[in-house]
């Protein structure tokens, strides 16, 4: 009979586990490679953020500025990217017309709204009903289009949208990816920067909850 060993169970790192680093931590090397530091990982690995991933997480930040919900660190496998000081759960989602290789045109904007399973962090699996786990989408788009004066960290050239997750869902309701485009045509809004958390409370506000219309998609 085959000798069975009892797997132990790992718990989630608690909060000072994954606390924030201040970049002059060393990256402990043993003398294999010349000495470096965090803050130079963060630079191989994010200075790039007219890519994809560094995008990305560049527009969750900006979005978490707007909510001032900056102090504690991303997690990277909840269910939703930010929430809000209100308790908003809020999916951030981005895109831009300048990609880091050569185009012959803009890339048409679009933007993932695909539905998924809760992560459950305390077991470590997935649960639930598939659905979009977010309370709210925020849709950023880096709009600038000049290669040559092409700068991700200014806020004005980007444009935000946002749309609360009944309204995708009532008219968009199978759909994992849309456009631009399909957005503005189910009335999603675009909303300045510095009037995102406003957007987002008014939204969850039952009085601004898309109502169902019989006959209409």
């Amino acid at each position: 009979m085959p000798l069975r060993v009892a797997t132990p169970r790992l718990t989630p790192m608690s909060e000072n586990q994954h606390s924030g680093f201040s970049g002059s931590e060393p990256i402990r090397l043993f003398n294999a490679a010349p000495p470096t530091t965090v803050l130079h990982f963060w630079r191989w690995a994010l200075s790039d953020v007219t890519s994809n991933t560094a995008r990305g997480l560049l527009a969750e930040f900006l979005v978490a500025c707007d909510l001032g919900v900056t102090c504690s660190v991303r997690k990277e496998w909840t269910s939703f990217d930010l929430k809000s000081r209100t308790g908003i759960r809020v999916e951030v989602k981005a895109s831009g017309y300048v990609q880091r290789w050569a185009q012959k045109r803009p890339t048409s904007p679009s933007f993932s709204i695909t539905s998924t399973r809760l992560w459950d962090e305390d077991r470590g699996v997935y649960a639930g009903d598939i659905k979009r786990q977010a309370d709210v989408f925020v849709f950023c788009l880096h709009a600038h289009r000049d290669r040559a004066t092409l700068d991700p960290f200014d806020v004005r050239q980007w444009k935000f949208f946002v749309a609360p997750t009944t309204l995708l869902d009532m008219r968009l309701p199978a759909r994992k990816r849309a456009a631009l485009t399909t957005l503005q045509s189910i009335g999603v809004e675009e909303v300045s920067f510095g009037r995102i958390d406003a957007a987002i409370s008014k939204f969850m506000d039952p009085v601004h909850v898309p109502i169902q219309i019989p006959g209409i998609p």
